[in-house]
């Protein structure tokens, strides 16, 4: 259903019991409440429990998590977006080292002013690429430079069908992201996200130079690349 469908549910007493049981075994999957962070809120006035945990938040606001929760999602009408602690370091070192592994974000555009800068968004929207570059092929050497580059390049472009991508060669897109590979690396945390990473000194999308000593040009000569997967 739509949002007013949704909101309607969550008001139904009749529906409440089947609704917390399945929320709270949700809690439970990612380890507990103390590991689910409200990110950003649409409605400003809920913008205090934006980085805190659903834990924290109930705790300050006297009410059990469950009642946290669905007060706030009525309150904001269901456009509350959260981040969940779920991952194990250690596995993802070993799922990122294996050959068959690609790395992609699902990030937002964002930036540290206007509209889209706004609430606390998972650092992934900032520094996914630099972090890979930086963290673990230089930092901990999961694996080398190239097979970095290649992951997050020529191989999501390969297996998605985006032609003419992915490499630098004669009549592809160029597509071109100029780094530091000795100071590369992501600065965005989950409690101050909004920062760009070091080491991103030049960007060139579709031949136009749209990064220049890392300040923006104001070009914009990007698209969006629609496809059926």
């Amino acid at each position: 259903g739509d949002t007013d469908d949704i909101l309607g549910r969550l008001r139904d007493k009749t529906q409440l019991k089947d609704i917390k049981a399945y929320t709270e075994s949700r809690g439970k999957r990612i380890g507990g409440w103390d590991r689910v962070v409200i990110s950003s809120c649409h409605n400003k006035e809920n913008a205090l429990w934006e980085g805190k945990s659903v834990a924290e938040c109930a705790e300050l606001s006297g009410k059990e998590p469950f009642l946290f929760i669905r007060d706030l999602l009525i309150s904001d009408r269901n456009r509350v977006d959260v981040i969940g602690f779920a991952m194990d370091e250690d596995n993802l070192k070993k799922v990122l080292a294996s050959p068959l592994m690609m790395i992609g974000s699902d990030g937002s555009a964002v930036a540290p002013y206007g509209k889209i800068g706004e609430g606390k968004p998972h650092p992934r929207f900032y520094g996914t690429f630099p972090r890979v570059l930086g963290k673990y092929a230089r930092n901990e050497k999961i694996f080398g430079l190239n097979t970095a580059i290649k992951k997050m390049t020529s191989m999501p472009a390969e297996k998605l069908g985006i032609k003419k991508r992915g490499i630098i060669q004669k009549g592809y897109f160029a597509d071109i992201t100029i780094f530091n590979p000795e100071t590369v690396l992501d600065n965005a945390t989950f409690t101050n996200p909004h920062q760009y990473p070091d080491g991103i000194e030049y960007v060139i999308v579709n031949g136009k130079l749209t990064i220049e000593q890392g300040n923006h040009t104001d070009v914009f000569a990007g698209r969006v690349l629609r496809h059926e997967i």
